[in-house]
């Protein structure tokens, strides 16, 4: 996982695709395909977030600007609206059961 500010690289598709651009270039070394390579039990699927008290995409929110455990903060990585983008695109992956 990086730690550099992005640049928020134009490429269209909106937040949809900002967040997926964000997740493949920040998350997938540890959470590719909704995985967990560190801690196998915590994966970004909807089960896991419900047994981890993941209940919305502000708890999303709020793990990926803070960090926990071995987990980075990404606050001062990402700007705001990156964060936003992201945090929305795992929800999202995670409800529609959209990890592969």
């Amino acid at each position: 996982m990086g730690q550099k500010k992005s640049a928020g690289k134009k490429g269209g598709g909106g937040a949809a695709a900002l967040g997926a651009r964000i997740f493949q270039k920040e998350c997938t070394a540890c959470h590719d395909g909704g995985n967990n390579t560190i801690e196998s039990e915590k994966t970004l699927k909807a089960d896991a977030f419900k047994k981890f008290g993941f209940n919305s995409v502000a708890d999303v929110k709020k793990r990926v600007e803070n960090g926990a455990g071995v987990m980075p903060v990404y606050k001062d990585v990402l700007k705001p609206n990156e964060i936003d983008a992201v945090a929305n695109y795992v929800w999202n992956k995670s409800q529609k059961k959209g990890w592969k």
